[in-house]
């Protein structure tokens, strides 16, 4: 039998304990990819990729929907990549509603605004380079990453435990 996709509902983002609900209306959340190698030896048809277990740079965008002096003093500062920004949502999985919780901290790197015309909103769009990135569907961690600290998480599994390890970390 056919399922419904999910669909995310709604959406609220926090930042410095403040709702930004009707102002912060769309994010991009980062891409997970992991460095790769490639593996190239006689007596095989190709190269073959390999997992160096570490990631590759992550950056997600945010839009906001107002000329925020708070959010711009941001841009560009060291101290930005200690706020949390932090998004809830609602998913509605076949009629089911299940909370997604997204914890972000990183630079705050780059701004553009939008066009600028009449009858347009006032917009900003963000570019963060996070390196704490955290994702829990229905209270269960799907992925947790935070760089500085050598930790990354999918679906519960502690990929760089070992790693960790072995540098005595």
């Amino acid at each position: 039998m056919a399922s419904v996709p999910s669909i995310l509902t709604d959406m609220n983002a926090f930042f410095k304990d403040q709702s930004y609900a009707g102002i912060c209306n769309t994010i991009t959340l980062p891409k997970i990819a992991f460095k790769t190698s490639d593996f190239t030896a006689a007596g095989i048809a190709g190269d073959i990729e390999r997992s160096l277990h570490r990631l590759e740079k992550l950056e997600c965008e945010i839009t906001i929907s107002d000329y925020n002096d708070k959010v711009i003093g941001l841009l560009g500062q060291p101290e930005s990549a200690q706020e949390e920004l932090r998004v809830r949502g609602s998913l509605d999985v076949n009629g089911e509603i299940k909370a997604i919780m997204v914890k972000l901290r990183g630079l705050w790197k780059s701004m553009e605004l939008n066009e600028f015309k009449p009858e347009s909103e006032a917009t900003m769009k963000f570019s963060i380079a996070p390196d704490l990135y955290q994702f829990e569907l229905d209270g269960n961690e799907l992925f947790y990453i935070d760089k500085k600290n050598y930790e990354v998480r999918i679906n519960g599994e502690d990929r760089t435990k070992k790693i960790r390890e072995a540098l005595g970390i």
